[in-house]
């Protein structure tokens, strides 16, 4: 039968806005937020820039935003860091303000039947490299990030029926030294899947990322790792064409009985879920 068609775009206002134009320029939504203190304040401000971006984002059909940013802003800026910019596109310093407001801003996306995204898990804000360009670490603790970091993905989580997550590429050292979060089954299904009992959709961050795209076994690899660990869909954002190599590794993996079944049935039924929500 038909399968639901995902329409998605990253229009988080501000400097990442894909589609401005057509779609009117937004101030970025921290900068919103900025000097509000009061929670219903936060709440408004957020729920009306959300209203106001989702009806363009409506009227050209998107029904996923890959947005907002829930990272922490933990003021680290790196110079050499021409993608990223986390700091410019946090919500704010302060896990309660994050939390409240990015619940605000799926609400107004929800009023015109688009969902959001919560990104980048397992946070990026303390991270110095960029993962567009090379390897990244996230060196702290699971024990630090739960107390500053975890909280606006664990609330915001509970509170929605079928969230979505973005999966960054940043290597969780104390769970996973090896793998980035994107594809490591220690993070998705060890972590995510069976400690947070997570069964919203996790989507990847882009795999044409150099910190996925240079690593052993490249996009392939990346791609039968991901979804063998439990990840349900596989961003392929910057350079199509790595489209190919992909569903390349996908089909050998099959054929040779390396895909895991059960986890690919568990994501489907994950994406139709949300579809049908």
């Amino acid at each position: 039968g038909p399968r639901p068609a995902w329409i998605t775009t990253d229009q988080e206002g501000g400097g990442v806005a894909r589609l401005s134009p057509p779609l009117p320029e937004q101030p970025a939504l921290g900068d919103v937020l900025s000097g509000l203190t009061s929670g219903k304040a936060i709440e408004s401000a957020a729920l009306t820039y959300a209203r106001q971006q989702a009806e363009g984002l409506a009227s050209l059909g998107v029904n996923l935003n890959l947005a907002p940013v829930v990272d922490i802003d933990h003021q680290v800026v790196n110079p050499a860091d021409q993608f990223t910019r986390i700091s410019t596109r946090a919500l704010s310093d302060d896990p309660e303000v994050v939390a409240r407001a990015a619940g605000a801003y799926c609400q107004g996306l929800a009023e015109y039947d688009i969902r959001c995204t919560f990104k980048h898990f397992p946070g990026i804000g303390r991270v110095f490299n960029d993962t567009h360009v090379e390897r990244a670490v996230l060196a702290e603790s699971p024990a630090r990030l739960r107390e500053s970091d975890w909280i606006p993905f664990q609330r915001l989580s509970d509170a929605d029926s079928s969230p979505w997550f973005m999966l960054s590429h940043v290597v969780l050292a104390d769970v996973d030294p090896d793998q980035p979060a994107s594809t490591s089954a220690r993070v998705v299904h060890g972590l995510l899947r069976d400690q947070w009992n997570f069964d919203g959709v996790l989507i990847t961050d882009d795999f044409c990322m150099r910190a996925i795209h240079d690593a052993p076994g490249g996009i392939g690899q990346a791609t039968v790792d991901a979804l063998n660990a439990g990840v349900d869909i596989v961003l392929v954002s910057y350079d199509p064409d790595q489209y190919y190599p992909a569903m390349y590794a996908l089909l050998k993996a099959d054929e040779e009985g390396r895909l895991n079944d059960t986890r690919l049935q568990q994501s489907r039924a994950r994406v139709q879920a949300a579809a049908a929500d």
